[in-house]
């Protein structure tokens, strides 16, 4: 289901009012002085995992004030549509974790074929130093830029250095022995092991949405959802997980979210519905973030209400079990 994201989306649960202003820009050529003497991040930072941590960390060592330039739309949904990723992030969201990193200002370079054709020392001197003229960059080991990413780390460090600008490349950030990447995270996500895809992350993927109305047959067996409607691409294997909902006065309340088709009453399309727990209060048409904490099983067709309403009972014991152990 979708339905336009709030202009605010919710970030740990609190509301976006309180973060400072973040400079951001959709063409280098709008940048003026903003990125000038900055340590400058480059990458497509799909996740903000902590491969991508890593790199905003090395930047914010060099003691310059942080930027970021990154690429929208991915580059592979103008050069390989059918083949693109559904994205970690919306781009509110990014916006979002991007200032909580409190990088500075941030590009959001407009990506179409024409700039895909750009040259690789196009790129570096028109891009990096006519217009954003940054102090240091800073990129993954595997970045490659400009046509047919034929522009290499080693030839970016050559160009700046000639020009005097610092190149930093961190170590890849392995977890458990695995490579921290977006693709990983993903994978783990249309598994529905949302466990490890939290640890690669840094934090729990997190959908952001509306809560919108649905046919209140929860609140008839006992257990009212909450049915949430997002414009977040990739959506966690159809199933039930333990979740924490993030409402918009900023509180934090233990869930139990069913992603699924309601095959017991013979549904139709992916619904997202979130019993939260302990709860009672109107919450349509309001910004709600569901953070998944644990899975507990996959979706079931059961034989009726009765046998329904005892699972989800079970699902709310493990629920509370599984958030007590987490600190809720």
């Amino acid at each position: 289901m979708a339905l336009a994201l709030p202009r605010s989306p919710i970030v740990s649960g609190h509301r976006c009012a309180t973060r400072r202003a973040v400079i951001v820009i959709e063409q280098h050529q709008q940048a003026g002085d903003r990125f000038a003497d900055s340590a400058l991040v480059i990458g497509n930072l799909d996740g903000l995992h902590r491969g991508h941590q890593a790199l905003i960390a090395a930047a914010r060592a060099t003691s310059a004030p942080v930027s970021v330039m990154t690429f929208e739309p991915h580059p592979s949904k103008v050069l390989a549509p059918a083949f693109a990723p559904h994205m970690l992030m919306t781009r509110p969201q990014k916006e979002a974790a991007l200032r909580d990193a409190q990088v500075h200002s941030v590009l959001f370079q407009r990506f179409d074929k024409a700039f895909a054709k750009t040259p690789p020392a196009a790129f570096i001197d028109d891009v990096l130093l006519g217009s954003l003229r940054p102090a240091t960059v800073v990129v993954g080991a595997d970045f490659s830029f400009g046509h047919k990413g034929q522009g290499t780390v080693t030839l970016l460090g050559e160009r700046l250095a000639a020009h005097g600008i610092g190149l930093r490349v961190p170590e890849t950030v392995k977890h458990g022995g695995l490579v921290v990447s977006s693709s990983a995270i993903r994978q783990f996500l249309l598994e529905g092991r949302v466990e490890p895809a939290a640890a690669l992350l840094g934090r729990p993927y997190r959908l952001d949405g509306v809560v919108v109305h649905g046919d209140a047959r929860g609140r008839r067996i006992g257990f009212p959802t909450a049915n949430l409607a997002s414009d977040n691409e990739l959506v966690p294997k159809l199933g039930v997980y333990v979740t924490r909902a993030g409402l918009a006065d900023g509180r934090t309340v233990g869930s139990v979210t069913n992603i699924g088709l309601r095959p017991t009453f013979q549904g139709s399309g992916t619904r997202i519905e979130a019993h939260l727990l302990d709860f009672d209060e109107d919450l349509y048409d309001q910004p709600v973030s569901l953070s998944f904490v644990a899975h507990l099983r996959g979706e079931q067709k059961f034989d009726g209400p009765d046998a329904l309403t005892t699972q989800i009972a079970r699902d709310i014991a493990q629920a509370r079990a599984v958030l007590d152990e987490a600190g809720r």
